[in-house]
């Protein structure tokens, strides 16, 4: 959960969305592996509450100052499976950002969509959208699919104005640039949220 925002700090957190081995796990692995190590801490395995042996990955990022503004923030992966929505809701509680990572392979294109439908639904249960928080797509497995496959299912996702990826986590193909680009998107969003809560505490308080 993302903690309290200061002026001299910022703490966010982005949730890594998608079907069971689209590559979640594998983006983290790799974002741990290519940062510098006074910029990322543990790679963690952490049990979900419903079933602990179940498990989803976080990874903690130290960006330092950015803007002059202390920052880090907290990579998590959703875990797939039926049983596992409650969590999956869990995780998106006052999340910052969103990458959802899809199985570019045609086989698994109504899995993608499926999962796609759940994120939007999950986040309306929070009284948000996907078109108010920063959102990345990563086609993950882009050397097993085709072009027309990936075609199809950029067009029935619907999102125009969306960054989107064509990656091969396991090489490392688009991963830190995934993270980047939800990183700074989120980063700029809580900054402008921020200008604005400080410019409301600042107006004028009319006369009764």
């Amino acid at each position: 959960m993302s903690e309290p925002r200061a002026a001299s700090e910022v703490n966010a957190r982005i949730v890594y969305w998608g079907i069971e081995g689209a590559g979640k796990r594998t983006n983290l692995a790799v974002i741990h592996a290519k940062l510098r190590p006074d910029h990322r801490g543990e790679l963690r395995e952490l049990p979900t509450r419903l079933d602990p042996s179940v498990h989803y990955t976080m990874l903690p990022i130290e960006l330092g100052d950015v803007s002059g503004v202390r920052t880090r923030i907290q990579v998590l992966t959703a875990p797939a499976g039926a049983e596992q929505a409650p969590t999956r809701k869990q995780l998106l509680d006052r999340v910052d950002g969103v990458v959802f990572v899809a199985d570019a392979r045609r086989e698994r294109l109504s899995e993608n969509l499926a999962s796609f439908d759940e994120l939007r639904s999950l986040l309306g249960a929070y009284g948000r959208s996907l078109e108010q928080l920063p959102l990345v797509l990563q086609y993950n497995k882009r050397d097993l699919s085709d072009p027309y496959a990936l075609e199809e299912l950029h067009r029935k996702l619907g999102l125009r104005g969306v960054a989107a990826f064509e990656a091969v986590a396991k090489d490392g193909g688009a991963v830190l640039q995934t993270l980047t680009t939800i990183s700074k998107r989120v980063i700029r969003q809580r900054r402008e949220q921020a200008e604005r809560e400080a410019a409301e505490l600042a107006a004028p308080v009319p006369p009764l």
